[in-house]
């Protein structure tokens, strides 16, 4: 198959999953089934976790009240601000040599 990363699939600088389309869905089937605060929606991960924590922040951001990323920082180029204001509380280490 071709796995090549294209935005326009849902592809971002931290995977060719696309996440957008997996948490619109879940968000989706969540909301359907379940008495959820629809202003209180967050989203944490670690690691590649957190890199989609920051793209989900910034494709849904008309979903999402905050972000907490763990071990996961924004590349150089990739940095744009969402389309509605998104809190986000960043935790990352000093040592860590693989994702500054």
């Amino acid at each position: 198959g071709n796995h090549t990363c294209h935005r326009h699939l849902g592809c971002n600088f931290a995977s060719c999953m696309n996440d957008r389309s997996f948490i619109t869905a879940m968000l989706d089937e969540l909301e359907g089934k379940l008495c959820i605060d629809l202003n209180h929606v967050h989203v944490t991960g670690i690691s590649a976790g957190a890199l989609m924590a920051y793209q989900v922040a910034l494709d849904l951001s008309h979903r999402i009240a905050s972000i907490a990323p763990v071990a996961g920082s924004r590349i150089l180029g990739y940095n744009f601000a969402p389309a509605h204001p998104v809190s986000v509380m960043d935790s990352h280490g000093l040592a860590d040599i693989y994702i500054p």
